[in-house]
């Protein structure tokens, strides 16, 4: 089969882009919640959660990688969403899964890439504890995907290198995801992502500001300085860091969703997996000619190396960024009213210090107020104090300072007026 695929057809673009009634294709999905898998190289068990199809297989595998304090429990829609597509989809804890100690999480991220290669190294007692999976995994077609930290063990998986540090790259990962994933800390330069070479999709949303107020194109540092031949990204206007709602929990609260980001998130992402683990010529398409993204309702744009750049039809010329107080109130805007009441605020937020920052007593904090908690919270993250970057020894654990300075405010993409694709798609599917 070779390697090379061109533009869909018409009626493949529709079934790819979920234009067609998602039943149709969909399979049933059955899970097992709570596998216990002994790594015994590294004398640690590994707690894993499975959502894999129903039916005959063989099944390519997604490994999944939770962000900073998050469980293998979470993300469940989005997991399941891949799995009726035809995917074995694994979820691991990580060291820092549950705690809400930030000294915790940053001691994770050393040993995040080596729990993900665990789980390959571990397929065959995957398969012989889950009955239904006995025979059906595919080990030539792996990807992986992550969210916020995950997103930063993501690139350590794909070839990510910090200096002095030994690389984490595992090349049995044909493709991954970067799902809202940290950029760059200080010391990284464009070398740092020279051995990424292997297929990438990045999202981000364009009110997810970086811990200590890097702005929301930060993010995109990967896709960037990667050197992927099929390197995509898109950014979804006003989304948050959940990017829609991905996960359904946020600091133990629901986290509302907005159904239009969620869909092109997951149309993108199944694609994008069915171009690069099942060399499907017809997912090659939708994504990467960037009709996904001319397609969706979602306002976002759509950019590659191949040079096609467009926008969907409700997206402005100039992406809508929002500054660190807007990103925070949406963030923990439960209800959507545009402001964070008491019960809203992060749970580290004493009362007293809500109270001080109620300026005008009204019980609930509007962007100006929520500026000032902005505010605090940068300083605290290392803003004016030698807070680090993002990674271990001393740094931080995803959403720290970067190459781009917090006070210069967000770099704003180019302009971008198509609203349809004018170049030829192509997919270079790993063999």
């Amino acid at each position: 089969m070779s390697n090379l695929f061109r533009r869909a057809s018409a009626v493949a673009l529709q079934l790819v882009l979920g234009l067609a009634p998602v039943a149709a294709t969909a399979l049933s999905v059955d899970s097992v919640a709570d596998l216990k898998i002994n790594d015994t190289g590294r004398g640690k068990t590994l707690d894993v959660r499975v959502n894999y199809p129903q039916g005959e297989g063989p099944f390519p595998v997604i490994l999944f990688s939770h962000g900073a304090g998050s469980s293998k429990d979470d993300y469940q829609p989005l997991m399941r969403e891949w799995a009726s597509h035809g995917y074995v989809v694994l979820q691991v804890n990580h060291d820092d899964s549950g705690s809400h100690d930030r000294q915790s999480r940053v001691e994770a991220w050393s040993s995040r890439p080596q729990d993900l290669s665990a789980l390959i190294d571990h397929l065959d007692d995957i398969e012989a504890h889950v009955s239904g999976l006995r025979g059906k995994i595919d080990r030539n077609h792996i990807g992986a995907a992550g969210h916020s930290f995950g997103g930063q063990t993501m690139q350590m998986i794909g070839g990510y290198k910090m200096a002095g540090v030994q690389s984490e790259r595992d090349d049995r990962v044909k493709a991954v995801v970067l799902l809202a994933p940290p950029g760059g800390g200080p010391g990284d330069t464009s070398r740092s992502w020279s051995e990424m070479r292997l297929p990438m999709l990045t999202i981000v949303g364009g009110a997810d500001t970086g811990r200590t107020g890097e702005g929301p194109m930060w993010r995109m540092d990967a896709y960037k300085n990667a050197p992927a031949q099929d390197d995509f990204a898109i950014v979804v206007d006003k989304a948050d860091h959940l990017l829609g709602g991905i996960s359904e929990f946020r600091a133990g609260k629901p986290v509302p969703k907005t159904e239009d980001q969620l869909q092109l998130v997951y149309a993108a992402t199944t694609s994008f997996f069915d171009a690069y683990l099942k060399s499907d010529g017809g997912a090659c398409g939708a994504l990467a000619s960037g009709e996904i993204v001319a397609q969706t309702t979602a306002s976002a744009r759509f950019l590659s190396k191949s040079g096609v750049q467009l926008r969907s039809a409700s997206a402005p010329d100039r992406v809508q960024f929002a500054s660190a107080s807007e990103s925070l109130i949406q963030k923990y805007d439960m209800n959507r009213d545009g402001l964070m009441q008491r019960d809203e605020a992060p749970s580290r937020l004493p009362d007293r210090a809500f109270d001080s920052l109620d300026t005008n007593g009204d019980g609930v904090l509007d962007e100006d107020e929520a500026k000032a908690l902005s505010d605090r919270l940068q300083s605290r993250a290392g803003g004016g104090g030698g807070g680090g970057g993002r990674f271990g020894r001393g740094r931080g654990h995803g959403e720290s300072s970067s190459t781009e300075s917090a006070s210069s405010g967000p770099i704003e993409m180019e302009p971008i007026t198509q609203t349809k694709s004018t170049g030829t798609a192509t997919c270079h599917v790993p063999r």
